[in-house]
């Protein structure tokens, strides 16, 4: 009986190193890449439900040229609304719907007193990325860029 005890520890254990492993040498299953027409490639996180959302790039110290993280939305929303809550770096925010560029807010600067200011789409997005500060003149983004986002 007690053999079997063991036997069922390591295999635990092993489970547990595998997981390990696969987490942070194979990547984070939820990322994606997403191609610019003509431009970039940005790798981001992504946030697909209410925790993550709320959560965001809050507390993000850094982001490269080619970071962002996508925030989607099971159906199309006629309007969203996004502020710098939490946030320790300046961002560019890229709305998007069905695979385009619907919309851009550039440089949006971080805020440490409230009232924040609400960032809104003045159009539907089903999707939203939020980058570096400077990506979308850097890189010339503009309404209407055709975006291919692959999963990772």
């Amino acid at each position: 009986m007690q053999l079997g005890k063991y036997f069922w520890i390591i295999v635990g254990f092993l489970c547990f190193c595998f997981f390990l492993i696969f987490y942070f040498f194979v990547g984070d299953p939820f990322s994606v890449k997403i191609n610019f027409e003509g431009g970039p490639e940005v790798t981001a996180s992504v946030a697909d439900d209410l925790r993550e959302m709320k959560q965001g790039l809050a507390g993000v110290k850094e982001l490269s040229d080619n970071e962002g993280m996508l925030f989607v939305y099971k159906e199309t929303q006629e309007e969203v609304n996004y502020w710098m809550k939490g946030m320790v770096i300046p961002i560019d925010i890229i709305w998007i719907n069905e695979n385009r560029v619907v919309g851009v807010i550039e440089n949006i600067p971080v805020e440490f007193t409230e009232p924040l200011t609400i960032y809104t789409s003045s159009v539907p997005v089903d999707r939203v990325l939020e980058v570096r500060a400077g990506f979308a003149k850097k890189y010339g983004v503009k309404i209407g860029d055709r975006l291919d986002i692959q999963l990772q």
